[in-house]
């Protein structure tokens, strides 16, 4: 009889660990300077990684906003939106004095050449707060002056659904497009960088970021919450180990990289999606671009490679 208990137990611990959901998720990350997107894998089992196929990858969709919900979309416009204090999800309406959560200098003080501080925001108590996330279209704005909060925020497809929705009256002064260029100081970039910076000093005067990076850290932190919800649906849970691919420009310089990689960690930190490990983003594998196109090609084992030597 016992033995029969024990066949049967063993019997059932092969059924679950068949069916059990994958606890290892390698994501790939393509952070475009028009476009971004992720893709991914799970496994159970450390001998599958070995075996994996291209027929595997999945891509992260359904984002936010997306106006054809019945076709699947694999990719998101690389974009943000900071609304001022008081606007409304349209970025033309203010709310009543007596809502606004005040920022320690606006930026449409900046705007107008202010640079007074309000003591206000200083005293308030929530002002040294972590957001948890970001709100939703008909959230209060709430900015806090640190650097550990993250400011109220539209991004990908929800920055083009307020233009359409604002018309002519949107202000486009906070809206950033192409902020991938700024880890390109190369020549070929500096005629596309210079209004970028110039957004980027008003921003920071505004006390919504304190540098340029942090532009692509917030956008990042509501890409990575995006594929934390997303991966959720098959598995992926806070215990779930997340490796991380990055694919970057060849053209990038080791300062580029490593401005990307603090910008990786502060995403992470803030959408608790992957982990950090002695200050650094554990898990993470940064590849150029052609290099892994190359690796894909030969995954496919169709395909006959000539090396041309100079």
């Amino acid at each position: 009889m016992a033995t029969d208990i024990e066949m049967q137990d063993a019997a059932t611990d092969a059924i679950s660990d068949d069916v059990q959901d994958p606890i290892h998720f390698l994501v790939a990350v393509d952070f475009g300077t028009t476009f971004s997107s992720v893709a991914y894998v799970g496994y159970s089992h450390e001998h599958q990684r070995r075996h994996l196929t291209m027929s595997q990858i999945e891509m992260v969709d359904a984002f936010p906003y997306w106006a054809h919900r019945n076709t699947p979309v694999h990719d998101v416009p690389t974009e943000l939106w900071y609304p001022g204090p008081g606007q409304q999800p349209d970025g033309t309406k203010r709310y009543p004095d007596h809502q606004q959560k005040p920022l320690a200098r606006t930026v449409m003080d900046v705007d107008n050449g202010r640079e007074e501080s309000s003591s206000d925001s200083e005293s308030d108590s929530d002002s040294n707060s972590d957001s948890e996330h970001t709100p939703g279209p008909g959230a209060l704005p709430s900015v806090s002056t640190t650097s550990t909060a993250t400011p109220w925020l539209y991004w990908g497809y929800g920055v083009q659904h307020q233009v359409v929705k604002a018309s002519g009256q949107f202000d486009h002064s906070k809206r950033l497009a192409r902020f991938k260029l700024l880890l390109d100081e190369s020549e070929s970039t500096r005629k596309a960088r210079a209004p970028l910076q110039e957004t980027c000093r008003r921003l920071s005067m505004a006390g919504l970021i304190e540098t340029d990076t942090d532009l692509i850290a917030h956008y990042l932190e509501q890409l990575f919450r995006h594929t934390r919800d997303r991966l959720a649906r098959v598995g992926c849970t806070p215990n779930s180990c997340v490796e991380f691919v990055l694919c970057v420009p060849a053209a990038w310089k080791g300062k580029a990289c490593r401005r990307m990689h603090a910008a990786m960690k502060q995403a992470i930190y803030k959408s608790g999606f992957g982990r950090l490990q002695h200050g650094s983003v554990n898990n993470l594998f940064i590849v150029s671009e052609p290099e892994a196109a190359a690796a894909a090609v030969v995954k496919t084992e169709k395909a006959q490679l000539t090396v041309t030597l100079p």
